[in-house]
């Protein structure tokens, strides 16, 4: 009973490891961020928050002419005032938090209904700023934009981390269940031949979906935002 007891332990344990520890360490979205200047000029406060209005970078300026972020009801928002000639606006939004680290990218593809000014966006929690960068305007793609990737290193690492957890996993599992059906003979079972060959042959099956499961996280790097 204690090995069945041990072995649904270890196993949870590991599986927990390979789908919610590895995942988050290692395949996290790294984002590719363009150096940007936005400089707020004015600071608004009242009795439900405060809100900070903000000039864009340079670059920007033909396209945005300001855009304000407000906190009110604890309830981060965007509105962006925009050139009155843009009829079609795409747009990324990059999210940081209070330590400067990119939260998010908001991909924005909106086809504007009030001259000069879009449609208010709500931001996730936690939003301390953000930086506006124009993807498309009226259908015309821009030059800075945003990419999102996942580092080649990490992507292989996990591959073979995932492998060697889930081969050790099997190789403990076989040895607690030939304790638990052979009792005083399991060596006989550990160090049986066909045994061994099967074993070998399930971890060559999952290695070959770890490495098609790579390929598939591979095919995300390098690419556009889009939500």
């Amino acid at each position: 009973m204690e090995w069945a007891v041990v072995l649904i332990i270890v196993t949870v344990l590991l599986t927990a490891i390979i789908i919610g520890v590895l995942p988050r360490v290692l395949l996290r979205t790294h984002y590719t961020v363009p150096r940007i200047t936005d400089n707020g000029v004015k600071r608004i406060k009242d009795k439900r928050g405060r809100s900070i209005v903000y000039r864009p970078d340079f670059r920007n300026r033909k396209f945005i002419e300001q855009y304000i972020l407000t906190n009110r009801d604890d309830v981060n928002k965007l509105v962006i005032k925009i050139a009155p000639d843009i009829y079609r606006f795409e747009y990324d939004v990059v999210i940081y938090d209070c330590l400067d680290t990119i939260l998010d990218v908001i991909h924005v593809d909106e086809s504007i209904k009030t001259e000069g000014i879009t449609s208010e966006l709500t931001l996730p929690e936690g939003t301390a700023y953000v930086a506006v960068l124009p993807y498309a305007v009226n259908f015309v793609k821009q030059k800075i934009t945003c990419g999102a990737r996942i580092p080649r290193r990490n992507i292989v690492l996990f591959a073979l981390l995932t492998c060697a957890i889930t081969f050790g996993e099997i190789i403990f599992g076989k040895y607690c269940l030939s304790h638990m059906l052979a009792g005083i003979y399991y060596e006989s079972v550990v160090t049986s031949q066909s045994d061994m060959i099967v074993l070998f042959i399930v971890a060559g099956v999952i290695c070959v979906i770890n490495f098609l499961s790579t390929l598939v996280i591979l095919r995300r790097k390098n690419k556009p935002i889009r939500r």
